[in-house]
């Protein structure tokens, strides 16, 4: 949730003390982190992260690493997707689920060697994560380390981002592959350069130890002057994955949702050979068929739809909003919602209740905007 600053000390991304405030930043709170909302506005920001590129400092995530010689298994028995179809080198999308099939959290997993990875998971579930993975860890060398005060990130997104990392590492970007990943040296030490994001576009997340922050988001400033790009706050990250239909822990994702109900189904590996936490209520889930379904909805009346606004058909309560704004790209006030799939399909008129007044939406499939990569 954001929020105005609060008054208690906050850890601010990037460890870069005051700088995103000298940028102009107007500052809001992320659980324990002091990020910026915006630096300019959130449409600004937006656009020229789909027409040029923009960078964001995205420290906040976390990062935990498994090692060792039962790491491959240990990950193939806590994550739903399958590990062995991935070559090292390859980053690759899952999901952490309970017993009852419910999402813990979702993942990027990121093989170095066969005894090494690394995951990126959510700020908000540092603490939470790293306390399943080691009450899940029964293999006796399989090693879990949360690296996450160690280390930070940065994302540069948008269509001149290929250009302005290739400047910086001095390597062609664009022969990075789509969620393939390099590690390349940089200031007497090195970064994980992957083609990846939330944002939709073609872009890279670049991962390094604290000490290169102010080096590598300073020299990505400078190479992208000539471009158009940008530092881009969180309003616009927000706006940007709505767009892309992009899930978000706590709106789209939550221990009581299953995969099946947001689209994620594609990450469940139900047939892969080891079995892994959840699979049995994840296979019931599936075989019972989804009762609830993430939709779209766009606006058809003159209303911003906003997360947990409920959703009514025909004067039946049918589900609510997950997440929803004003979407600068498709010049739409759009949102995701989470509703009775036995009751609604694309193409059917509901109505958002904002405000003690219901307004008209037609719910879409998503996502609502989709790049030329």
């Amino acid at each position: 949730m954001l929020t105005e600053p609060c008054e208690e000390t906050l850890k601010i991304t990037l460890l870069m003390g005051d700088f995103h405030k000298h940028a102009g930043a107007k500052m809001i709170t992320f659980g324990d982190w002091e990020v910026p909302a915006y630096y300019t506005t959130i449409i600004e920001e937006h656009r020229c992260v789909r027409e040029k590129a923009g960078i964001f400092d995205v420290s906040h995530m976390g990062e935990i690493v498994i090692s060792g010689s039962d790491a491959r298994a240990f990950l193939q028995y806590v994550l739903t997707n399958d590990i062995d179809n991935y070559d090292y080198g390859t980053a690759f999308y899952s999901l952490l689920c309970n017993e009852r099939g419910g999402i813990v959290d979702d993942v990027f997993v990121y093989p170095v060697t066969e005894g090494q990875y690394f995951l990126i998971v959510n700020a908000s579930n540092i603490e939470k994560d790293h306390a399943w993975l080691c009450a899940h860890n029964a293999f006796s060398d399989a090693h879990i380390e949360n690296v996450s005060e160690r280390r930070a990130m940065i994302a540069c997104q948008g269509p001149r981002s290929n250009e302005i990392v290739s400047r910086v590492f001095e390597c062609d970007a664009q022969v990075i592959g789509f969620h393939k990943f390099i590690e390349m040296p940089y200031g007497g030490d090195k970064a994980v350069i992957s083609a990846s994001g939330y944002t939709g576009e073609r872009g890279f997340e670049i991962m390094f130890d604290n000490d290169l922050g102010h080096t590598i988001w300073n020299a990505l400033l400078k190479a992208g002057e000539q471009y158009g790009l940008q530092p881009i706050g969180f309003g616009a990250r927000d706006t940007l994955r709505i767009e892309a239909g992009c899930p978000l822990y706590g709106h789209e994702l939550t221990d009581d949702i299953s995969p099946f109900e947001v689209r994620c189904g594609w990450v469940v590996k139900l047939e892969k050979a080891r079995d892994f936490i959840g699979k049995d209520s994840l296979v019931k889930a599936k075989d019972r068929g989804v009762q609830r379904k993430l939709f779209g909805l766009e606006m058809i009346e003159r209303s911003v739809p906003r997360e947990n606004y409920e959703v009514f058909k025909n004067d039946e309560r049918v589900g609510q909003i997950t997440s929803g704004s004003y979407l600068p790209s498709v010049d739409k006030n759009a949102a995701m919602a989470l509703l009775n799939a036995t009751q609604v399909t694309s193409g059917d008129t509901v109505e958002v209740l904002i405000r003690s007044r219901r307004y008209k939406a037609l719910v879409t499939n998503l996502p609502f905007y989709k790049a030329q990569r």
